[in-house]
């Protein structure tokens, strides 16, 4: 029997596409696409039921829930959004070597139809302001199937990046998160939005976020971070933790060898407790382990990659 939690929220989201003009498909997407005529399938996949939450909940947030004005989950990973500041906070996921694997990217850029349209971004706050739809989760984690991938072009999962991050810097160290997947059978990832213009490890209050130019003024973070922790041993956990500036100049872009991107990211490595400070997180709120030496330690080098 089907399930009719499944069902009334299928009836729930068929109903507001059709009674509503508010749920946007962004006309900049890039090809390939999915044609708006087929999202509808892809949009219901992100409608949960309380065992899949209950079960997406279990698996990427494994050592608690860590603060967040808006939860949103899926079946493969759970981003934290921020309804006032129009913009991705965090994403928890576990990442099995088995989920690394290729496939051609298809865009699908949209709003979520999760929440209403005054909680959104908007298209037209990334068209022509000068910056990316930087990915929460990346698209490239999300290979494993066309829907995981297709709905990792929620805005929820943006927020505006700087191209020579985007491109760059941010995406290479992605590359090296897949690889340390890979190597180590698994890992566990935390991705996330600093909000501390002024750079004194604070965070900044919500009105003082510098603003996308589009309708909604989706709120652009100062700096990224990524947590990425392994298990070494049963029950024994190491962690890595990059924090990258989201600014025009003095990252490494596009077009940037390797060597030059490996080499700024080894500048960047940092202890989880100084993204605690930075952005007033508990993002490890109840672990089995030594939750303060696992914050304080910092990694010597990037980890090999294989």
């Amino acid at each position: 029997m089907q399930n009719p939690f499944r069902y009334l929220a299928t009836l729930a989201l068929l109903l507001v596409a059709a009674g509503t003009a508010w749920a946007e498909y962004c006309q900049s997407q890039g090809s390939p696409r999915i044609p708006k005529s087929q999202i509808g399938p892809f949009d219901i996949a992100a409608l949960l039921t309380t065992s899949e939450i209950i079960a997406s909940e279990a698996r990427h947030l494994p050592w608690g829930r860590p603060d967040c004005p808006r939860i949103l989950f899926h079946v493969e990973y759970v981003v934290c959004y921020d309804v006032d500041r129009k913009a991705a906070l965090w994403a928890s996921y576990r990442l099995e070597a088995a989920d690394v694997v290729e496939a051609d990217r298809v865009n699908a850029f949209r709003t979520d139809p999760r929440l209403p349209i005054d909680q959104n971004p908007a298209c037209d706050d990334y068209r022509g302001s000068g910056f990316d739809r930087g990915h929460m989760v990346p698209r490239s984690d999300m290979n494993r199937s066309l829907t995981a991938m297709v709905n990792t072009f929620f805005l929820t999962n943006m927020t505006p990046q700087h191209p020579n991050v985007n491109q760059g810097a941010w995406a290479r160290l992605e590359d090296w998160a897949r690889a340390w997947a890979k190597v180590s059978g698994g890992v566990h990832i935390i991705s996330g939005s600093v909000f501390d213009d002024n750079d004194d490890q604070i965070p900044d209050a919500v009105a003082d976020a510098q603003l996308s130019q589009g309708s909604s003024g989706a709120a652009v973070p100062s700096h990224y971070y990524k947590i990425v922790i392994r298990e070494t041993s049963p029950g024994q956990f190491e962690a890595i933790t990059l924090l990258i500036p989201n600014q025009p100049t003095g990252v490494p872009g596009r077009t940037a060898s390797d060597v030059t991107k490996d080499n700024y990211l080894r500048t960047r490595i940092r202890a989880i407790a100084e993204i605690r400070q930075r952005t007033g997180l508990d993002l490890l709120p109840a672990p089995p382990f030594d939750k303060a030496t696992l914050e304080q330690a910092v990694a010597s080098d990037l980890w090999p990659r294989n």
